[in-house]
């Protein structure tokens, strides 16, 4: 799967955040689920707004004030953050 240099900016901005022995964690797991939103949107590119939905979703399965106010800053919804592709679903 390919990144746009944008996601990957955007992923590397979110990640800065996070305290230093879960950095990589948080990545590795961001990077996970930003593809699989590109996937359910048969995409073969990630963009920004995957990579931003992949951190949220990598930091917890529910948004918090913190996650809602990302989503709004990167004009995203909650509705893009819930449509997460379950494993099973038809592609």
């Amino acid at each position: 799967m390919q990144w746009d240099k944008g996601a990957s900016d955007t992923l590397e901005k979110l990640v800065s955040v996070v305290r230093d022995p879960f950095r990589s964690i948080i990545k590795s797991n961001s990077e996970s689920h930003a593809e699989k939103y590109a996937e359910a949107r048969r995409s073969p590119h990630v963009t920004s707004k995957e990579a931003v939905l992949g951190f949220l979703r990598a930091r917890s399965h529910k948004l918090s004030s913190e996650g809602l106010l990302i989503l709004e800053e990167h004009k995203l919804t909650e509705k893009d953050f819930l449509n997460y592709p379950v494993s099973g679903q038809p592609k």
